[in-house]
């Protein structure tokens, strides 16, 4: 097996009662201290994700919805990427057209090393960094 090939078998197929999560990267596949994970996920339905201690990306690939980040309505489509910074409330309020399959990346920033530029506003926008992770 190779460092640099992922086989699609060796994924989990994350079926949940409001869609999937499929885990691609994650911190067993990196190590514990990377800070980064990476996988598909799809909305059948609304979803409450809650808060979570890292910054989150979502990359939408197809279909249509509406999510809530931080009491905002936000309506989204493919080719859409949503930023939910640390400590955001969010949650895919409504799935207009769906499935909704996108991207998720989590990236927690406070593991990157240091020396790294770090600015963190808690509200949608800034996020900057420069750094590799470990």
């Amino acid at each position: 097996m190779s460092q640099y090939y992922i086989h699609p078998n060796s994924l989990d197929d994350g079926i949940q009662e409001w869609g999937s999560l499929q885990p691609i990267i994650d911190r067993s596949r990196l190590g514990a201290k990377s800070g980064f994970s990476m996988g598909l996920i799809t909305y059948k339905k609304p979803h409450y994700s809650g808060y979570h201690d890292d910054h989150e990306l979502i990359y939408i690939l197809e279909g249509k919805s509406t999510a809530r980040i931080n009491g905002e309505e936000i309506s989204f489509e493919e080719r859409s990427v949503l930023i939910i910074p640390v400590n955001t409330e969010h949650q895919i309020s409504e799935v207009r057209e769906g499935p909704v399959r996108a991207v998720l990346i989590h990236v927690q920033l406070s593991r990157f090393r240091a020396g790294m530029e770090y600015r963190d506003q808690y509200a949608m926008g800034e996020m900057k960094c420069s750094g590799a992770i470990y």
